[in-house]
């Protein structure tokens, strides 16, 4: 999709090349984003894209917060949104890591700085509990922790928990965009809903396509 700072051109020169390296080396280039030499060292040892696009996320979170004056309440609203977006993000990368039995200190390593809710502390506490149903003690302290409590249960699926966390996501962006409909943030909230009714469609399709049942389709919709 050429809407970003790559226009198709630019992806083009990315598709042409034949291995990841260069691939990653260009992009660097167009970007002007910088790629540590260890998380570059660590894919080409493990070939796991997930290291770097955890790295591009961090990037892009730390650009995103620098980028924002709080010099207004309207700013700093907004900035808050994006820190509660990272604890969002933070927290489905822990439960699904959880989920797959990695251990506490590398799922450490995947998670954002710059969270407003969840810190350091808080996400080691996460990351080493023994269940996801033992998180909810340190989770009650979070303000969304009503709208994901009765999906924190080792028995349901992750989908649940990621569901609950869009709707949640979701709700905010239209609460904010109410709070100051001349600001940036009505247009963040409509840039949020339209990739929601993209990922609607995308549970659609892929539960009809893997028989899922109807009702569990529904529950999965962020409506």
């Amino acid at each position: 999709v050429s809407a970003g700072v790559l226009d198709l051109e630019h992806l083009e020169k990315l598709m042409g090349f034949e291995t990841d390296e260069d691939i990653l080396a260009a992009y660097q280039k167009m970007t002007e984003v910088t790629i540590p030499s260890e998380v570059l060292a660590k894919y080409k040892e493990d070939r796991n894209i997930a290291v770097i696009e955890d790295c591009l996320d961090k990037i892009y979170y730390e650009k995103l917060l620098l980028s924002i004056d709080p010099s207004s309440r309207a700013k700093r609203l907004f900035q808050d949104f994006i820190r509660n977006e990272i604890d969002i993000t933070n927290l489905e990368t822990i439960l699904k890591l959880k989920k797959e039995n990695v251990p506490g200190d590398v799922i450490l390593s995947y998670v954002v700085p710059g969270g407003k809710l969840i810190d350091k502390k808080l996400a080691a506490q996460l990351a080493n509990a023994e269940s996801v149903s033992a998180m909810a003690g340190d989770l009650s302290q979070l303000e969304f922790y009503e709208d994901i409590k009765d999906a924190l249960d080792d028995a349901k699926p992750l989908r649940e928990i990621v569901a609950a966390l869009n709707k949640y996501h979701v709700s905010q962006a239209n609460t904010f965009s109410h709070l100051y409909p001349l600001s940036v943030i009505p247009v963040i909230d409509f840039m949020i809903h339209k990739e929601n009714e993209v990922n609607n469609i995308r549970i659609i399709a892929r539960g009809l396509e893997s028989g899922l049942d109807k009702e569990v389709i529904k529950g999965l919709l962020v409506v």
